[in-house]
């Protein structure tokens, strides 16, 4: 017998449900029914999310290009703050030209302050006072200074 024909002999088969079985069949229907709605519904939403969030991010990136704005982040919480390029250099020089805040170098420091750290290290190295793999991870190499950025206040 091939197996079209035993599936067809066993669908012939019907079996009349009690009201119970019926009442559970259609909680479960019911059930499947919103849990599929509720899927489809993620789904969409999750597009419509996502091409917003491209549209976000193209037009991100064509403001990038623009050369007159700066973007960055504000100073507190999250978000994206676009400002005039001359105005942000502007308030960055008021804060670098505060004398009672920063003060000009002649050199760059790091070179020789990496340099002294080295030197502490080799000599607690020598005296046992710290390991060889604590040497090594405390070795600093390539120290680049700190960088400058400010973050506007947007409060």
């Amino acid at each position: 017998m091939s197996e079209l024909e035993e599936k067809t002999k066993a669908g012939a088969e019907v079996r009349v449900l009690t009201a119970q079985e019926m009442a559970l069949a259609s909680n479960l229907r019911s059930i499947t029914d919103s849990f599929r709605f509720q899927a489809n519904r993620f789904c969409h939403k999750r597009y419509r999310d996502n091409l917003e969030h491209e549209q976000y991010r193209s037009l991100l990136m064509h403001l990038k290009e623009d050369e007159s704005l700066v973007i960055t982040r504000p100073d507190k919480g999250r978000g994206v703050v676009l400002m005039n390029k001359n105005e942000y250099l502007s308030k960055m020089y008021t804060i670098v030209n505060d004398s009672s805040k920063f003060k000009r170098l002649s050199t760059d420091p790091t070179v020789t302050r990496e340099q002294n750290l080295i030197k502490l290290l080799n000599r607690l190295l020598k005296e046992k006072s710290i390991t060889e793999q604590f040497f090594k991870m405390s070795c600093p190499k390539g120290s680049n200074p700190g960088r400058l950025y400010g973050l506007p206040k947007i409060h």
